[in-house]
């Protein structure tokens, strides 16, 4: 949707509500609760649509690039990519994909400096 059409929207339900309101003081009484209704239905739609209009006009993007500088990627779509592919029946995965870098080696259970118990 426009932000033309969404201001124009919000132009005519604004309008519309007006009338209603106009009305009821014309007659010179409150409005009624059949009244109130639309008026309160009339308010969500104005406020959903000023809501519309808060949004970002461009898609949010990460700011830079996502390529990575020291794994076996060139970039974390690739790696998704092949992480994708391994999952296909039928497919060889990607060897980079064993790829370890400072991973743990173990629990080290045995040594109580490391995590472990005596």
């Amino acid at each position: 949707m426009s932000l033309k059409k969404i201001k124009a929207d919000i132009q005519a339900l604004t309008k519309k509500k007006f009338e209603i309101v106009a009305k009821a003081q014309g007659q010179g009484r409150e409005t009624e609760p059949a009244e109130d209704i639309v008026i309160a239905e009339l308010d969500g739609a104005i406020n959903g649509l000023k809501n519309e209009l808060e949004k970002p006009l461009e898609p949010l993007t990460m700011p830079g690039s996502l390529k990575s500088n020291n794994g076996p990627f060139n970039s974390f779509g690739e790696q998704l990519a092949a992480v994708q592919r391994a999952g296909t029946p039928d497919s060889k995965p990607d060897q980079r994909l064993y790829d370890i870098r400072n991973a743990a080696t173990g629990l080290n259970e045995t040594v109580p400096s490391e995590g472990g118990l005596k």
